[in-house]
């Protein structure tokens, strides 16, 4: 590979978050290639920390979580369910 991934997961959970996590990038004047969740750079200098620094800010725990069951498939639901239901 010629370049580093950065995965952000929530990023592609979460539409909203995803568009202002792009504008942000953007409006450092930094090159952002980037698929649904994976930014693609080729040096460490080229992140704009503050930009990261704020979308993880942003992201807690909670807000993860139920950003992951959303995209989680119907039987994977069904499991968590039952999981969370043995444990009271």
């Amino acid at each position: 590979k010629n370049h580093i991934g950065l995965h952000l997961f929530f990023v592609y959970c979460d539409q909203d978050e995803s568009d202002k996590f792009v504008k942000e990038w953007k409006a450092t004047g930094k090159r952002l290639d980037m698929g649904k969740s994976c930014v693609r750079i080729k040096k460490l200098e080229d992140i704009p920390l503050e930009v990261v620094a704020r979308l993880f800010k942003r992201t807690t725990a909670a807000r993860f979580v139920k950003a992951y069951e959303a995209v989680l498939s119907e039987s994977a639901k069904k499991k968590i369910a039952r999981n969370r239901a043995k444990r009271g």
